[in-house]
């Protein structure tokens, strides 16, 4: 029978938690940092510059002098679904074997993967969907953290995230790119997608409060979260004709396209319980646009 194990922050009087974040200055990542920080731990952040997990010769020099309590993979990609769709975010062997090199290397208690929702339906794993190729990397990931030695090892299968730490420049996330069409303006404004198309995004914030303050395991276990709530495109849109006072037309330019789901996944009922809340959507977008907006 596992054992259910929740962490103290602080594990006794003299002894603060290290929290290790691949990925933490990234758009889920900073949100770990930031609430891992504000609770007492001791966090230290891997990110592109300090651990190259592409580079050939392994994931880098990086060493931790210290013990490893939690290890999160927040590592995520800019490129967003659309660049898997187009073939431009093919499984890399050489990503996957630096991974599971930096865990053995790190060695810690805990083990926590921010993974997808998408990977709850079967169909995308078809050659024929247009998630194919993001689900198909994002299970290879899954499978090296879930085959790894560590007492406790959690994949956390999140829904579409939204977040005010993210780089909106380079993201290729619906928001940041609704976003960066309204900066542009103009007398119209193209949106790549219908309006009756759905997402259920999660606040970053949310879902970091979720990994930092719930229970988990000893062993693997999996846990899927999202807001419980659909977000059509025509909604987020309006969020943004508001705060940018635009007038202009909006033009929807593809046809109507089922998500990576297919259905709403929701909160966890033990969270619920709890009284785990999250974010009103109009919230975050105004988050974003205020974050971004000030540079």
């Amino acid at each position: 029978m596992l054992k259910s194990i929740t962490y103290s922050l602080i594990l006794n009087k003299c002894e603060i938690m290290n929290v290790v974040i691949l990925g933490g200055s990234g758009a889920i990542g900073t949100a770990l940092s930031r609430l891992y920080g504000d609770s007492g731990a001791r966090v230290f952040v891997l990110d592109s510059k300090n651990c190259d997990l592409m580079n050939m010769d392994g994931p880098s020099k990086y060493s931790l002098n210290l013990k490893c309590d939690i290890l999160i993979n927040a590592a995520g990609t800019f490129g967003g679904l659309k660049s898997y769709e187009q073939g431009g975010m093919a499984s890399n062997d050489i990503y996957l074997k630096n991974l599971e090199e930096l865990f053995k290397k790190l060695l810690p208690s805990e083990l926590i993967n921010i993974s997808s929702a998408a990977l709850l339906n079967e169909s995308n794993f078809d050659r024929n969907s247009a998630y194919y190729e993001y689900c198909s990397f994002k299970k290879r990931i899954e499978d090296v953290v879930s085959s790894s030695n560590v007492p406790s090892i959690s994949n956390i299968r999140c829904t579409n995230i939204i977040s005010r730490y993210e780089n909106f420049i380079r993201s290729g996330h619906s928001i940041a790119s609704i976003y960066k069409k309204f900066l542009v303006g103009g007398k119209s404004i193209e949106i790549w997608s219908h309006p009756e198309d759905w997402r259920e995004y999660l606040d970053a914030d949310d879902l970091a409060r979720f990994i930092v303050h719930s229970s988990r395991e000893e062993g693997l276990s999996f846990h899927a979260i999202g807001s419980g709530r659909k977000i059509h495109m025509h909604s987020v849109v309006d969020c943004f004709k508001q705060l940018f006072a635009y007038n202009g037309e909006i033009v929807f330019s593809q046809p109507h396209k089922d998500g990576p789901v297919g259905y709403v996944v929701g909160i966890p009922e033990e969270e619920k319980v709890k009284g785990f809340s999250v974010t009103p959507f109009d919230c975050s977008i105004d988050s974003c646009y205020r974050e971004w907006a000030s540079g």
